[in-house]
């Protein structure tokens, strides 16, 4: 029954998102020809714990071994850009080829397509789908808006299948007031092995009104949770479990100077859990500063709330601090360092969702790049992962070290000023760092192993 319902859901998100871009393709009569772009990673890296295993082997988990490995990912970009749409589909395939150790090789596949649509004067749509498969969490990582940035990791080697597709539309109905509402769907669920089955449809609504350069207003979330086959911090196996949370929040931002901006949220949290009958209250809150100009972009931001992971069909309450960015290291941009970084601690919330389990996550990441030509990207990479968690299940988030360095190459072809817009979403209030006609660098650009850290 699982591999039906994967093969459903893959099926339904291909054809959800074949379809919008086919679409929105016919809608854009005076679209430039669609161009198909080439790219690929691959990294030569050591790594001193290939399989995220814990100091202390877990029963029925793998133990903490060094080793090489390869990282082949090669994909292609379907692009189209109109003076009213910007699109792009994409697939990538992942392969992780370990040297020491053949059984832990995994490999996935992704497609995903999103799309911005400008359906009239102060009214837009971006429209997005995505379904991938794996052999490991760490490939799989999806979330509704709002959802964490640095997610806790499963270690179990399981095949798992994910998709989720969603919407928001933003409507400027008057001079000074916007509202908008997002619609969303997340589905996870084991293709083999030990895992939970998730379903998380989400939506919010919102408004706000701004003015020089300022902007305040308001806006409620709700996602609603079913798992089935969870499983608890102890290890007692629920057959089903249903939660909704809702969140209401006050919303400010500020643009500060040019490129600067700044956002930030206070608001509630309700937990109402249905097996058992419960309800709890949280505060929950976030501050970000962006930085955005032409060539790319960096924030930093903070964040307190409660998050479902759907892989893991666990949900925690959890402080988050994440900074990401890129700064190029001469005039021509043919040297640049990236860096990102997060660090998340929360607790998992047990069956009657009371605050249990503490866990705890360290990611930091850094690339030193040379654009050797428009098309080629050669770098050298380092990445360290430090999850600290009360949990003996494989299955869930468990302690873990781990520190790979990586030798590699990316390359597009076209490069990336041939290609049409990636569309950038503003986050100013005055829009300045909206971008439709040129491409946003990703600012990594070296594969990491895809079941490892993100």
């Amino acid at each position: 029954m699982r591999r039906r319902r994967g093969s459903k859901a893959r099926a339904s998100v291909g054809a959800l998102a074949f379809s919008a871009f086919f679409f929105g393709w016919l809608g854009g009569a005076r679209a430039q020809t669609p161009k198909l772009q080439a790219v690929g990673d691959t990294s030569l890296g050591v790594s001193d714990n290939v399989q995220s295993a814990p100091d202390v082997p877990l029963p029925g988990g793998a133990s903490k071994t060094a080793g090489a490995f390869v990282v082949l990912r090669p994909g292609l970009v379907l692009g189209l850009l109109s003076p009213r749409t910007v699109q792009r589909l994409a697939y990538t395939f992942d392969y992780d080829v370990y040297f020491a150790r053949s059984a832990t090789n995994s490999a996935s596949n992704r497609l995903e397509y999103r799309g911005f649509f400008d359906l009239s004067k102060g009214l837009n749509a971006i429209v997005g789908a995505a379904a991938a498969e794996s052999d490991s969490y760490g490939a799989l990582t999806f979330a509704p808006p709002g959802a964490g940035a640095v997610p806790f990791l499963g270690s179990a080697s399981t095949k798992l299948f994910q998709a989720s597709v969603d919407e928001l539309v933003s409507d400027d109905f008057t001079v000074g007031w916007r509202g908008y509402e997002g619609l969303g769907f997340v589905y996870g669920t084991p293709l083999a092995g030990d895992a939970p089955t998730t379903l998380m449809p989400n939506a919010r609504l919102g408004g706000e009104y701004s003015w020089l350069g300022n902007a305040l207003g308001a806006e409620v979330r709700a996602d609603y949770n079913v798992v089935h086959d969870g499983i608890l911090a102890d290890g007692t196996r629920v057959a089903l479990e249903r939660e909704l949370v809702t969140r209401a929040v006050a919303v400010y931002r500020r643009d500060i100077g040019r490129y600067l901006n700044s956002r930030f949220e206070a608001g509630v949290a309700r937990l109402d859990r249905v097996e058992p009958d419960r309800t709890r209250w949280y505060p929950t809150g976030s501050a970000t500063l962006g930085y955005a100009d032409t060539f790319g972009d960096a924030t930093l931001s903070y964040r307190h709330a409660i998050t479902t992971n759907v892989l893991l069909g666990q949900s925690y309450l959890s402080d988050e601090i994440r900074l990401r960015g890129a700064v190029p290291l001469d005039q021509k941009a043919t040297f640049s360092l990236a860096a990102s970084g997060g660090y998340q601690t929360g607790r998992l919330l047990d069956q009657d969702a009371h605050l249990a389990t503490h866990v705890s996550l360290l990611l930091a990441d850094v690339t030193l790049g040379w654009q050797t030509t428009p098309w080629l990207l050669l770098g050298i990479r380092a990445q360290h992962v430090d999850q600290r968690s009360g949990v003996r299940v494989v299955t869930l988030p468990v302690s873990f070290v781990q520190n790979n360095l990586m030798l590699g190459a990316a390359f597009k072809f076209p490069p990336d000023p041939e290609m049409p817009a990636a569309y950038r979403a503003p986050q100013r209030v005055d829009r300045t760092d909206e971008l439709r006609t040129a491409t946003v660098p990703d600012g990594q650009g070296i594969a990491a192993p895809s079941g490892r850290s993100r």
